[in-house]
C-alpha cells in the first residue's frame, strides 16, 4: 500500500467522522430551535391585548387602570388577587387625541382569569371607560 492510499484512507475516515458529527449537531440544533420556540410561545400565552384605553396616564398607572377595567368587565365581581405580571403600551409614537390610542399588552398570572375576561368581554356589550370603547 502506498503512502498516498494510506493518506486517502485516513482522510476518508476523518471526513466520515466529520459528517457524522455535523449530522448529530444539526439534529441537536433542530431540537433546541423547537424548544426555544415553545418557550417563547409559552411566555406569550397569558398575554392580553386591550384596545381603546386613552393615552396620557403614566406607564406606572396602567396596571391600576387595567384592574378597574377588568373588574368592570367581570360585572363588578371582586377578584381577590388580580395578578398582572407586566403591562405596557405597544411601541410607537403617541397618536394625536382624535386617533385610536395605542394598545396595551398585559401579562396575567392566571390563565383562568384571562379566559374569564375574554369570554365575558366577547359575550357582553362593549365597555366604554372614559367615553371610549375598549376591546
Amino acid at each position: 500500500m502506498s503512502v498516498a492510499q494510506s493518506e486517502t484512507r485516513v482522510l476518508r475516515t476523518d471526513l466520515e467522522h466529520t459528517n457524522t458529527t455535523v449530522t448529530s449537531q444539526e439534529a441537536d440544533l433542530a431540537s433546541l430551535t423547537t424548544w426555544v420556540d415553545d418557550l417563547d410561545n409559552r411566555g406569550r400565552r397569558l398575554n392580553l391585548r386591550v384596545r381603546g384605553v386613552r393615552e396620557g396616564d403614566p406607564a406606572e398607572h396602567i396596571p391600576d387602570i387595567l384592574k378597574r377595567l377588568f373588574t368592570q368587565v367581570l360585572g363588578g365581581k371582586q377578584i381577590p388577587r388580580l395578578g398582572i405580571v407586566r403591562a405596557h403600551r405597544v411601541l410607537g409614537p403617541m397618536p394625536p387625541p382624535e386617533e385610536q390610542p395605542r394598545d396595551i399588552i398585559c401579562c396575567l398570572e392566571n390563565d383562568q382569569l384571562k379566559e374569564d375576561i375574554l369570554r365575558t368581554a366577547y359575550l357582553d356589550t362593549p365597555y366604554k371607560p372614559e367615553g371610549r370603547y375598549a376591546q
